[in-house]
Parts: structure tokens; sequence; C-alpha cells
């Protein structure tokens, strides 16, 4: 992630993080978690962006990385209270 973002990535942020920004906070249900679900999503598209756009539907792709990416973090934590909970 180091240099100028690609081009049309700043745009996209600046005109969607708000609502992006809403769809993470009902997935987390938490101002925080949803800052930190949308930060780190925009890390994961950030490299790929140029694909992203030529795909066509750049938000469609990046709430779909919010959604999986909040699955993976879920699992996680769920995995981890569940190993917790089991007798030794």
């Amino acid at each position: 992630m180091s240099g100028s973002p690609p081009d049309g990535f700043t745009e996209f942020v600046a005109a969607r993080s708000d609502a992006l920004l809403r769809s993470a906070w009902l997935l987390t249900g938490d101002t925080g978690r949803a800052e930190d679900l949308l930060q780190t999503v925009l890390a994961t598209v950030w490299g790929r962006w140029p694909r992203i756009v030529a795909g066509g539907h750049p938000e469609a792709y990046v709430r779909r990385v919010l959604f999986t990416t909040y699955i993976s973090w879920w699992r996680r934590r769920w995995r981890h209270r569940c190993r917790s909970n089991q007798p030794q």
C-alpha cells in the first residue's frame, strides 16, 4: 500500500464510505468494529482496484468483501469460544 492510490479509488471512498460504514455497522452492531471492518476491506481492495473497476460494479464487489470479511471474523470468534468452553 505504498505510493499514490489507484485511479478512482479516492473518489470511490469519498463518495461511498458513509454508506459502506452503515453496512458495516449493521453487520457488527458496534461503531468501532464497523470502522475496523471497513478499513480492513478498503485495504484489501486497494491493490486489486484496477481489476475491480474493470470488472464493473465496484461497490457490489466491495460490499461482498465486507460481508465475507465479517463472516471470517465471526467464525474465528465463534471457534475461539467453542474451544474455550470445552472441558479439559
